[in-house]
């Protein structure tokens, strides 16, 4: 038996040792592993995700990663196109019939990307892929400008090949038609001690609110009468007696006491459920026969 446990060591351990993994993805948009998407782009070229599922049900991702070598095993020495169609099908993006999902990965350190495509789409929509990578995507990451070549890329492959349309410029701002007219520094004064007034008012306002929330307790304890002695001085604590869970309510004590007597009285209080944790979005269940197209800068 020992021996035949070595054997099974041997043949399988090395198997474990290189065994593919994939990334879990956050959301079914962007997943921007590599930190490379600066905020307002990430809210616009979400927007866009979003939209092109609402108007065409076509399910497409944007992924950054600083390398794929952390999910490819001791030894791998897979492609960039394998990791690609592995990743994409491992998360199942596209719908389960159609085959139509669409992936931007884009892998910072090792300097290379790919779209990869479902099974739905022809070569014309590879090689518009490769054409959108080396006219798009690689000449801004090469100047380091990953936003702007991840949200113009993305927006070319969406329309190239989801026939979703580009998104609309925004306009210039109209010239100046009038010469503004002066304010007289009187006034000027005058609408600059008032908004001082009126900021100081609400911030007076607010921080008492905070105030309040922070020592309310405190000050409510010391005006409170003790209904034993009639003295003015209470204390107040609390404590968890048991957890709550999303199942059940929890159990708390509040214990009062007076500062001038031997006066206390415990009750006990019950906390609310736990929210349960926000779902996860999961893709649809499309797959990838290898379409698409791959480039490095």
């Amino acid at each position: 038996m020992k021996r035949l446990f070595a054997i099974l060591v041997v043949v399988f351990l090395p198997l474990v040792a290189q065994a593919q993994t994939w990334p879990e993805h956050e959301n079914t948009f962007i997943n921007d592993f590599a930190d490379v998407i600066d905020e307002d782009t990430e809210t616009r070229l979400k927007a866009r995700l979003q939209a092109l599922r609402d108007d065409k049900g076509v399910e497409a991702v944007v992924v950054t990663l600083p390398s794929r070598a952390p999910y490819q095993g001791e030894g791998s020495e897979g492609t960039l196109s394998e990791f690609g169609i592995g990743l994409i099908n491992n998360w199942g993006v596209g719908d389960a019939e159609k085959n139509d999902g669409i992936m931007v990965l884009v892998l910072t350190d090792d300097r290379e990307m790919t779209v990869e495509l479902g099974a739905a789409y022809d070569k014309s929509h590879s090689l518009a892929a490769m054409d959108i990578i080396d006219t798009v995507f690689t000449p801004a990451f090469k100047d380091g400008n990953y936003s702007a070549g991840i949200e113009d890329g993305t927006n070319a492959i969406l329309a190239e090949i989801a026939g979703f349309p580009l998104p609309e410029a925004a306009p210039e701002p109209a010239p100046a038609t009038s010469t503004p007219t002066a304010t007289p520094a009187s006034d000027t004064a005058e609408d600059g001690g008032i908004g001082k007034w009126i900021l100081g008012l609400f911030g007076g306002l607010f921080a008492a609110g905070i105030g309040w929330g922070i020592f309310g307790r405190k000050i409510k304890d010391s005006v409170a009468v003790c209904p034993s002695c009639g003295e003015k001085g209470m204390h107040t604590e609390r404590k968890v007696l048991q957890e709550a869970t999303e199942d059940a309510e929890g159990l708390g004590e509040e214990t009062v006491t007076c500062n001038n007597c031997d006066y206390k009285k415990v009750t006990e209080f019950t906390i609310a459920k736990k929210p349960p944790p926000e779902k996860k979005e999961e893709f649809s269940g499309g797959k990838s026969d290898g379409g698409g197209a791959s480039g490095k800068w």
